[in-house]
């Protein structure tokens, strides 16, 4: 009975630190990348604003299990992406996976007025997080890693196809 009484008042404990911990992380986490890109930043938008491209680009979307693919949405067993807006320098879409976690994505084209050719395209990821969800925020620590290196890997491809054009 000693025992059991240390084994639940440990358990207690430990999930009341793990909870106030969570507490001092943000609620909402935002990941960015960028790449410098010689093209023109039409040719650039234009690979942006349109889901159908993408796959030129994205490699998880060079997969055989898409569905449903037109320039505003993509549909698949795993997520659904649609774009919410198309502004004059950005694209504003929405990813939505299996569990229904939703986050937000922007990315921008940004041209240099005094440098030709000089395109600056951003990428980022926004996600909120609720409040009693302690392991979904520990979880975002690890999700920089995650998703910063494939939207580098993607940005990358992304240049390579405009700097080769």
């Amino acid at each position: 009975m000693r025992l059991l009484k240390l084994f639940l008042i440990s358990v207690t404990v430990f999930l009341i630190l793990l909870f106030g911990m969570s507490i001092i992380l943000p609620s909402s986490v935002v990941i960015s990348r960028a790449v410098d890109i010689s093209a023109n930043s039409k040719d650039a938008f234009n690979k942006i604003n349109n889901c159908i491209v993408w796959k030129t680009w994205i490699t998880q979307l060079n997969d055989s299990s898409l569905k449903n693919i037109s320039a505003t949405k993509i549909h698949s067993g795993k997520f659904e992406v649609t774009i919410t807006s198309v502004e004059a320098d950005r694209v504003i879409s929405q990813w939505v996976d299996s569990k229904g976690n939703i986050q937000e994505s922007t990315m921008r084209v940004i041209s240099s007025p005094s440098v030709p050719n000089a395109t600056t395209v951003q990428w980022q990821y926004e996600e909120h997080i609720s409040w009693y969800q302690p392991w979904e925020k520990f979880a975002s620590l690890v999700g920089d890693q995650i998703l910063g290196t494939m939207m580098e890997t993607n940005l990358n491809n992304l240049k390579k196809l405009l700097e080769t054009n």
